[in-house]
């Protein structure tokens, strides 16, 4: 929905635009549950939870890493801690 780019600061202090997009789906033993009692999941549960570990992930590393030859490996720790 609209521009959804996060900031976050990296190691040295600088802040990052990050502009991701994340695909996921409910886990069907859960999902009656999940409807029925958290109607916003998606605001309350999912985007604040994958934000945050951006940020904490992003905070660790040196913005050359960010944007250089460690972006696939952060971006694999990311996916490694929203699962």
């Amino acid at each position: 929905q609209g521009d959804d780019s996060l900031w976050s600061p990296t190691s040295e202090g600088l802040q990052v635009g990050i502009d991701s997009s994340t695909r996921f789906k409910l886990n069907p033993a859960k999902a009656a549950y999940i409807h029925n009692n958290l109607r916003d999941y998606e605001n309350v549960l999912v985007r604040p939870t994958i934000r945050s570990i951006v940020r904490l992930l992003v905070s660790q590393n040196k913005v050359t890493d960010v944007y250089g030859p460690k972006r696939a490996q952060i971006q694999a720790e990311i996916e490694e801690q929203i699962r």
